[in-house]
């Protein structure tokens, strides 16, 4: 994923205005070590973590991969978890031709009298929970091979694997077939079509043996829901972390499902959120640090007509678009106003995120860039022929 264009794409990125990464200190690298080492001794995670961010990021910017590398498995040191480091190593590794390596980063050892009982950390309903459930949950029993959802099609049921494992299916456009995950006991799938009632399967699921399946039909789901709470939080969650990947991928992405393991680490450092109809997410005229991508929800894109009171509508935005990134890439205050037509939920990355972001994936900024450019001229546009449809007097705020 690391290539020599990375420095062509940054100094691209800060020739816009932006916030340029972080230049070469005077500081040795082992003085910069020994500060996050110091930092981290008198209990300042974070500023430890930062101080290692920053070394590693100044080491990628020099081509210095090794050293990058070793920086970031001082951070997984003390913070085991930390989906940057995790995906940014995992690129490096990629990078290095150390598959081997990257792939044990998102699979540690599985001890052999607990592999049955695997499941993501992440998305499954509690394996304790699983025996409850089928006591109240109609089953069903599935062959290998048999396929549960269809890409593109309506979906009416939430699936609680309760025995097997099945593969989720991507489709692209290309018509290649990307195998985006394997889901077993006490994994769900499903819950974006139950959750967000306009938007058909992102994926096709297929059954890998045979297996039993728990069902939770769409009439019954919100019902189901208020009585067991918890439960609408963890599918919640897993639905926008899914619905955030799948956005993702264009961004990142190539074709090449290996550096799916390292997406779904990127998916975590957004932070998610709701908006309600009539919301105004950017305002024209003011700054923004953020990077927004819609996950469900309507809104529309607008710039000042003839005076303060008129709005010039340029586009309407869906989930899977993205926007915030005129003003973040540079700098200068946003050309547009952004205000939802519906509730919805956005994820949003800051400033920071989107620098490092940038440093180690070359692919993601010029795609960035090409977004940005596209509107702004569509704005551009839009706006010089609203302004030569209207009167000449209205123009001037003549009455």
């Amino acid at each position: 994923m690391l290539n020599n264009p990375r420095k062509d794409n940054l100094a691209t990125f800060n020739n816009h205005g932006a916030q340029k990464c972080p230049e070469t200190r005077p500081k040795s690298l082992h003085l910069q070590i020994t500060l996050a080492r110091t930092q981290l001794r008198e209990g300042k995670l974070s500023e430890g973590i930062e101080t290692y961010f920053t070394i590693a990021t100044e080491m990628v910017l020099k081509g210095e991969l090794g050293k990058a590398a070793a920086i970031y498995k001082l951070i997984l040191k003390d913070d085991s978890n930390n989906p940057l480091a995790l995906a940014f190593l995992s690129s490096l590794y990629h990078h290095q031709g150390l598959e081997a390596e990257a792939r044990q980063l998102h699979n540690p050892p599985i001890r052999e009298e607990t592999r049955q009982e695997e499941t993501s950390p992440i998305d499954n309903i509690a394996l304790s929970e699983i025996g409850e459930l089928e006591k109240i949950l109609p089953s069903r029993k599935v062959e290998r091979n048999e396929e549960i959802i269809t890409q593109n099609q309506a979906n009416h049921n939430l699936y609680l694997i309760a025995e097997g494992r099945f593969q989720v299916v991507h489709q692209e456009t290309s018509g290649q077939s990307l195998e985006l995950a394997t889901l077993g006991k006490g994994n769900f799938f499903g819950e974006i079509t139950m959750l967000l009632p306009n938007r058909n399967a992102t994926a096709t699921i297929i059954a890998l043996a045979s297996g039993k399946l728990l069902t939770i039909a769409k009439e019954e789901f919100r019902h189901f829901l208020k009585v067991r709470p918890p439960l609408l939080k963890t599918l919640l969650a897993v639905a926008h972390k899914r619905l955030l990947e799948y956005t993702l991928r264009p961004l990142f992405i190539s074709g090449d499902n290996r550096d799916l393991p390292w997406l779904s680490r990127i998916a975590e450092v957004f932070q998610i959120r709701q908006f309600s109809a009539q919301e105004l997410l950017l305002k024209e005229g003011e700054r923004n640090q953020s990077l927004y991508v819609i996950l469900d929800g309507n809104l529309q894109v607008s710039c000042q007509g003839s005076d303060i009171k008129h709005q010039i509508p340029i586009t309407n935005l869906n989930a899977g678009n993205f926007f915030g990134e005129f003003s973040l890439l540079t700098g200068e205050a946003a050309s547009a106003t952004v205000r939802a037509l519906s509730t919805g939920w956005v994820a949003c990355l800051k400033r920071r995120e989107v620098d490092r972001l940038a440093t180690h994936f070359p692919e993601f900024l010029p795609r960035i860039l090409n977004s940005f450019r596209a509107r702004k001229q569509s704005l551009i546009k839009k706006k010089i022929n609203y302004l030569s449809t209207q009167p000449r007097q209205e123009l001037r705020g003549e009455r």
